[in-house]
């Protein structure tokens, strides 16, 4: 059997506490001035919330400074003398932050690769990593290119958790694997997994697990043999298949440039630890075997 589960992303952690009323209103009065800060808290949680995400605070700018905003982002407003009120200078600022909430780009198709990664990078760090029950963000339903950079950036730092357990008959590939990870990571999405926790169950109380870590563009990685069962026979079984994982991986670079992995090649693992098994087992049973040799010289008298 091939467990797919992830490491390290048990659950959620809690969301930390907001600040105090009176932290945000010093913090939001350093920035437009005592005299000119708000006085209801939702409006200043929302100045703050805007601190926090690098945003503008329009009440820093002058009228003029308000009207070429909106003139530049196509925002019409009733015509108004030269010095705007201080009601109608509160509805272009609300006029102005519904925008940037609203914030669309229609040429990013058109940017260089260098600063379209840029773009979705700035966005996916706003991302918080994925957890259990977390799903990509929806920059991902963008375009397949925009999908690629995203999900590279989102599972970068996702340890996926596989165990293999060869005291069980394995099922059919396609469906233990499906089964396995429907509920928490696609099988398309394997591709992008780039940290791997690695533990194999064998006989009684046998076990032993390695971390993997791809480099981001896959061309190296490290392979390290983290535990293993104080026993001598689980020690050899470790060892070989950390000899084979190795071969496999040098063999993927050889081969195609760069580690990607997909579900039948980690499922070739599980085979790696079987015959890992088979292969110490064998040595034992010979070794035995010739224990149970008769040493040389005469033939043994029959017994009475």
């Amino acid at each position: 059997m091939c467990k797919i589960r992830s490491a390290g992303h048990r659950s959620k952690p809690r969301e930390p506490a907001p600040p105090h009323m009176e932290t945000m209103r010093s913090e939001v009065e350093e920035v437009i001035g005592k005299t000119t800060a708000a006085t209801s808290e939702d409006r200043i949680k929302a100045q703050h919330h805007r601190i926090q995400r690098g945003l503008l605070l329009y009440e820093t700018c002058s009228s003029e400074e308000l009207r070429v905003f909106c003139q530049q982002r196509g925002i019409h407003f009733p015509p108004r003398s030269h010095r705007i009120a201080r009601r109608a200078r509160d509805e272009l600022i609300g006029l102005l932050e519904a925008a940037d909430e609203n914030n669309t780009f229609h040429r990013y198709i058109d940017l260089p690769p260098e600063l379209g990664l840029l773009v979705i990078e700035a966005y996916m760090s706003f991302v918080p990593g994925p957890y259990i029950d977390d799903k990509p963000p929806p920059i991902c339903g963008v375009s397949r290119n925009v999908r690629h950079e995203a999900l590279n950036i989102f599972y970068q730092n996702y340890r996926l958790d596989l165990t293999f357990d060869l005291r069980t008959v394995p099922p059919d590939l396609d469906v233990q694997l499906r089964f396995a990870m429907e509920e928490e990571l696609p099988i398309s999405e394997i591709e992008y997994i780039k940290k791997f926790f690695i533990l194999g169950l064998f006989g009684h109380y046998g076990y032993c697990n390695f971390t993997l870590d791809i480099s981001k563009d896959g061309k190296s990685y490290q392979l390290s043999k983290a535990e293993w069962t104080n026993s001598e026979k689980w020690r050899k079984v470790a060892a070989k298949m950390l000899e084979r994982m190795n071969a496999s991986l040098d063999g993927i670079l050889s081969t195609d440039g760069k580690i990607v992995l997909s579900a039948p090649k980690i499922w070739a693992w599980r085979e790696m630890w079987e015959m890992a098994l088979k292969e110490v087992e064998n040595e034992e049973r010979i070794k035995w075997l010739w224990t149970q040799q008769p040493l040389g010289g005469p033939p043994l008298p029959p017994e009475s």
